[in-house]
């Protein structure tokens, strides 16, 4: 999928059966779709 706004890339939750009101939840580790991995800090 190509970004609509530059450096703009969408999140792929690793886990579709993690939702919060009907919505996907990405966590640490989860890659986005420039390839980059989502980094938590807490």
């Amino acid at each position: 999928m190509v970004s609509a706004v530059p450096g703009t890339y969408a999140i792929l939750p690793k886990d579709s059966t993690r939702q919060h009101f009907g919505k996907a939840v990405a966590y640490h580790g989860d890659p986005t779709e420039c390839g980059a991995t989502l980094i938590s800090s807490l």
